[in-house]
């Protein structure tokens, strides 16, 4: 029998689950397959960044109790946030005789070309473009000669609920998890990667399953639920989803939901935020700039009539609401970043996050990077790289508006 080991290095908060929504969304569809148990097994092995307990480049003491050689695949998720751990941890499996198949993941993977991949991983054997969950399958139920690269077509239709099959475990009164209704967005912000997966289609949850956890989160009295789609007031779900929650009356527990102000402007958007309203959910909106030498560059085209009117409207129905912005684009100055604040503030925006650009691989941005004099330097905990000077701001400039960001997060309140 085939064994796989999923490796991987998260971001979790107090109050939330071991196991990250991805990766038991792709635990439970490999046990779903009639094979699993007879043909092939899989276990996970996750780290928590955000454990100070923990040294992370530690490899030895972090698999002190884990019998690598027992896999024939090690898969290890990769991302932003622990990109700079992947090479030193593949040459740590090398060094202690692992010898079998390494397969990377995740949207370090995704956003990259072939060439790309092979330069930076050498060590890597097999590579996951797109969801994992059926490539990872195939993976495991086929033979796999020489680098290979997958990036299997997925049938969201026969996604199984890791929350219904308990691959995510809720406690009664369970803090925070996250839920998606969808995946993908039909939008082309240029520093974004939703937008590249499967060329930009959205992927819908079927009602039935949603419906389903839901009831679920409600049974368990789950405090808060995030929900992950990338803009949540898009397609025809979204409407019956809201009135489902309404239903299940879910008094105890806070939904957030992020979603696009212009579309609060559509012929439902009034059904939309009175269910908001009903529901006491909390909406966040990737406003990013409203610059337009800014918001250009980034196919970010805002609408600043209809978003200065939706906010006054969310204000006067007290809505739950925040509003986050970037600092670090391209044509951005201290004083515009300021501006874009307090464009919101003068709207009566209470809550507004801002957070320094990050160049994600395969976005038009990334490419472009040269073409604006975008320069990063890796900083913070988990060595990401930022843009701290630009051809319009200088690291003293970039400073000045971190400051401010900052600031912001003190004194922001929902």
């Amino acid at each position: 029998m085939k064994k796989a080991l999923i490796v991987s290095y998260n971001i979790i908060r107090k109050g939330e689950g071991p196991t990250p929504l991805s990766i038991a969304s792709i635990i439970a569809y490999l046990k779903n397959d009639a094979e699993y148990g007879d043909k092939f097994e899989v276990d996970h092995a996750s780290f928590n960044l955000l454990d100070d307990n923990l040294n992370l480049s530690d490899f030895k003491n972090c698999f002190r109790n884990i019998q690598i050689h027992q896999y024939e695949f090690i898969a290890i998720s990769a991302f932003v946030w622990n990109e700079y751990l992947l090479n030193s941890l593949i040459q740590y499996l090398r060094n202690q005789g692992f010898r079998n198949k390494i397969i990377l993941g995740g949207s370090q993977i995704t956003y990259a070309n072939q060439h790309q991949l092979e330069s930076e991983y050498p060590r890597c054997d097999i590579f996951i473009s797109g969801y994992a969950e059926k490539s990872f399958l195939e993976i495991l139920k086929n033979e796999t000669p020489g680098k290979s690269f997958y990036n299997s077509t997925l049938d969201f239709d026969c996604l199984p609920s890791p929350y219904l099959n308990q691959e995510f475990p809720l406690e009664i009164g369970q803090e925070m998890i996250r839920w998606e209704t969808k995946r993908g967005c039909p939008y082309k912000c240029a520093f974004c990667a939703h937008r590249n997966l499967e060329n930009g289609r959205v992927h819908y949850m079927p009602k039935d399953k949603a419906f389903a956890e839901l009831a679920l989160f409600k049974e368990k009295d789950v405090k808060r639920i995030n929900v992950l789609d990338p803009i949540f007031n898009i397609g025809a779900n979204y409407l019956p989803i809201l009135k489902e929650i309404d239903r299940l009356n879910f008094t105890n527990a806070q939904f957030t939901f992020q979603s696009k102000i212009e579309l609060l402007n559509k012929k439902d958007g009034p059904e939309f935020l009175n269910l908001i309203e009903k529901t006491k959910g909390h909406l966040e909106f990737g406003l990013q700039t409203v610059i337009p030498e800014e918001y250009a560059i980034i196919d970010r085209a805002n609408n600043v009539n209809q978003i200065k009117e939706q906010l006054e409207l969310l204000n006067r129905r007290n809505i739950s609401y925040e509003v986050s912005l970037i600092y670090g684009l391209p044509n951005q100055t201290v004083d515009s970043f300021k501006a874009s604040i307090e464009f919101a503030q003068s709207k009566g925006c209470k809550k507004i996050t801002a957070w320094p650009l990050m160049l994600l691989k395969g976005t038009p941005l990334f490419s472009e990077k040269e073409k604006w004099n975008l320069k990063e330097e890796v900083l913070g905990n988990f060595n990401i790289p930022v843009v701290t000077s630009s051809n319009t701001f200088n690291k003293d400039q970039w400073l000045a508006m971190q400051d401010i960001a900052v600031g912001l997060m003190k004194n922001s309140r929902v």
